[in-house]
């Protein structure tokens, strides 16, 4: 960390959310299938990927950054908010609390909870389904989205 205060023109993306910003953005779909805990950069991870599925009874999310005096800034703060909504991100990272996968489906975090017999299939199908569309398509519409998430939406009409 830096201890040079400068301006937030002049700020630059750290490594992790430089990177998961390009995971974000790549071209095509990106699922995550989680069978186990997703705690800081592991969780930011997850929430990267376009899709979000997790294995019921095996399945735990965490943002402990509060506890440790630190920002989750890789993402956690940022892409938790749009995913979740403002009240709910702040209960997640303020609680620095386990959640489960029940629980992540409620708030949002991910698309679906599912038995953990169930999750390979479900995720290798739609996997597959989505692999028959077009690729510019597919990019399309990721661009679309993610554009449109943050405009009026006679802005994003026009996207």
């Amino acid at each position: 960390m830096s201890s040079e205060a400068v301006s937030r023109e002049e700020v630059k993306l750290l490594d992790l959310q430089a990177g998961l910003e390009r995971i974000s953005r790549v071209h095509q779909a990106t699922i995550a299938k989680t069978e186990g805990f997703a705690r800081g950069g592991g969780h930011k991870f997850v929430m990267a990927c376009d899709v979000r599925f997790a294995a019921r009874g095996k399945y735990k999310f965490m943002q402990m950054e509060v506890g440790m005096d630190i920002l989750p800034c890789g993402g956690g703060a940022s892409r938790m908010a749009r995913q979740v909504g403002l009240d709910r991100a702040l209960e997640i990272i303020l609680s620095a609390r386990d959640f489960d996968a029940n629980e992540a489906e409620a708030c949002g975090t991910i698309n679906k909870a599912l038995d953990p017999d169930q999750i390979g299939d479900y995720v290798n199908t739609l996997a597959k389904r989505i692999a028959q569309f077009p690729a510019d398509s597919i990019n399309a519409c990721k661009q679309t989205v993610y554009e449109s998430i943050d405009k009026p939406i006679n802005e994003a009409l026009k996207a």
